[in-house]
């Protein structure tokens, strides 16, 4: 493909991946599922620029990070019209709980117990970071000793952020506030790569293009899928382990998982998942506070 057709056909892409960008540019989003509320209503934050985990699409919330919310939802009592989707993200879910405009929320940040900002229950998922970049870059970058000296895009309070310094100390960070925000960087060149956990990169390539687009095999570290409740919210967080407990025990969480495979062509690490998921397949451990 000449850089003229390239140009061309990454612009026309722009506009269509515009149907992404709703939450990374900075708008809030607030979705009440059809049909009018029959009680009251609990509002959860889920991204909405993540295809395969959380995405707003023809204005439907879908992927594994809905269908857990949906999940525990149910298991709290709500029903499907009294749940109330608010876009969120590792960079805004903390400002969210503590402002009182969400209860709980289903994004990829770093499962602290014991700071000073959310209390977590689970992780109901846990996965290797990833690198994204450019189809036409495959070959000479994307292991994460690559990155020494390239402009990395990341999403500001993920995991994957904290573990490129410990991979890559020469990087060059660029915060954006959403995912589609980094791909459109990526795109036009305006970075080299993109990091965040596997099952995104996997999702947003699937989205993308994987002609425009390449997620290396190479990985590091680990990202915790955690339910952020605020802080304080210590009944809420043990209610929310209870219903991930029962999702494992029933077999919705293993179909929501090969749901989430289908998508974008990830593989889960089950052995991974159960270690991280220890606090919720084993009662004893109770929730991380």
């Amino acid at each position: 493909m000449t850089r003229a057709r390239r140009t061309r056909s990454i612009l026309a892409l722009l506009c269509a991946l515009g149907t992404l960008g709703a939450g990374g540019c900075g708008t809030s989003i607030s979705v009440v599922t059809q049909g009018q509320p029959d009680g009251p209503v609990i509002k959860i934050g889920v991204p909405v620029d993540e295809p395969s985990m959380g995405w707003l699409h023809n204005n439907t919330h879908q992927g594994f990070d809905v269908d857990v919310a949906n999940y525990v939802a149910d298991y709290l009592g709500y029903g499907e019209h009294q749940i109330e989707y608010v876009a969120a993200n590792a960079a805004s879910a903390g400002r969210l709980l503590a402002d009182g405009a969400i209860e709980m929320a289903f994004v990829a940040m770093p499962v602290n117990p014991g700071n000073d900002g959310p209390l977590f229950a689970g992780p109901y998922l846990a996965s290797a970071n990833g690198v994204m970049v450019r189809d036409d870059e495959r070959d000479t970058t994307g292991s994460p000793a690559s990155l020494d000296g390239k402009t990395v895009c990341t999403v500001p309070g993920t995991d994957a952020q904290a573990a490129l310094a410990d991979v890559a100390k020469g990087a060059r960070v660029r915060e954006e506030p959403g995912y589609d925000r980094c791909v459109s960087a990526l795109l036009t060149d305006e970075v080299d790569a993109v990091v965040a956990g596997r099952p995104i990169l996997d999702g947003l390539a699937e989205e993308t293009g994987h002609e425009y687009v390449h997620v290396a095999d190479a990985s590091f570290g680990v990202q915790s899928y955690g339910v952020a409740v605020a802080k304080g919210s210590t009944t809420l967080a043990e209610q929310v382990d209870d219903a991930l407990r029962q999702m494992v025990k029933d077999g919705s969480w293993d179909a929501a998982v090969r749901d989430l495979e289908a998508f974008g062509g990830y593989r889960a690490d089950r052995e991974l998942c159960a270690k991280r998921m220890q606090s919720v397949t084993d009662p004893a451990r109770g929730s991380q506070q």
